[in-house]
């Protein structure tokens, strides 16, 4: 019986030092999710002392992996992906990142024959999807009073004032949603060609006051076709 209770006893004390190893394997301690990854390692796997695998040196930002699209850089609902497309969850629109491009042909070019992660079908941004990035200037603003959509028969000569300039509530002072990496005056398709516009000009947001208005096109290829802006594709996410 003595020897019995002792076997007993040895094979319980074994049971629990085998419990105490932990679950099955490829358990993932402490319930991490393995998309996700806060910026520092804090989500970093177990015994890696290294950063995760998305990491960039922003501490605002969450890093997820997307089957598709990669390693990406979230704040708010913006994703910056390291492929170069940038999402925004407010719109559904995937835009690019900025573009060395500086006149409106080579960029219609580069956006209708672009593939980023799988994605094609972009597109220069019309002056209506420029203001969805626009923040802090009530009357420009997707939902504002501004009459400028691009084919609204209130356009022909429109242009919309705007606000105290760097009083915006990005980061850089601009009129411009304050999760972007970037507030910059941006290429639209939309052209204004009557007598109300003084000729073929081009409609702007300007990020540094919220307003819109009317720039002349430069004549020449090499150079931009409205001077200081810089070129962005968007398309229109598909349900995912």
């Amino acid at each position: 019986m003595h020897s019995t209770a002792l076997w007993s006893r040895a094979v319980s004390c074994v049971a629990l030092m085998l419990s105490a190893c932990g679950g099955e394997e490829g358990d993932t301690p402490e319930g991490r999710d393995p998309v996700a990854f806060q910026d520092g390692g804090a989500m970093s796997p177990p015994g890696d002392s290294g950063p995760p695998p998305c990491a960039d040196d922003l501490p605002d930002t969450v890093e997820v992996m997307d089957p598709q699209l990669g390693c990406g850089h979230r704040k708010g609902p913006w994703t910056r992906y390291d492929i170069g497309i940038e999402t925004d969850d407010v719109t559904g629109f995937a835009w690019t990142s900025l573009l060395d491009v500086w006149n409106d042909e080579e960029l219609d070019v580069v956006c209708r024959t672009l593939t980023r992660g799988g994605l094609t079908g972009f597109h220069i941004p019309t002056i209506e999807e420029v203001r969805t990035l626009a923040a802090g200037c009530p009357q420009t603003l997707p939902e504002g009073t501004c009459e400028v959509r691009g084919n609204a028969p209130g356009d022909k000569g429109a242009t919309c004032g705007g606000c105290e300039p760097g009083r915006g509530p990005h980061a850089s002072g601009g009129y411009c949603r304050p999760e972007l990496p970037d507030c910059l005056l941006l290429w639209n398709t939309n052209h204004c060609e009557n007598d109300a516009c003084g000729g073929h000009q081009h409609w702007f947001y300007a990020p540094e006051t919220g307003a819109i208005g009317l720039r002349a096109l430069q004549s020449s290829p090499v150079t931009a076709a409205v001077e200081g802006a810089r070129g962005r594709c968007v398309l229109k996410l598909p349900p995912r």
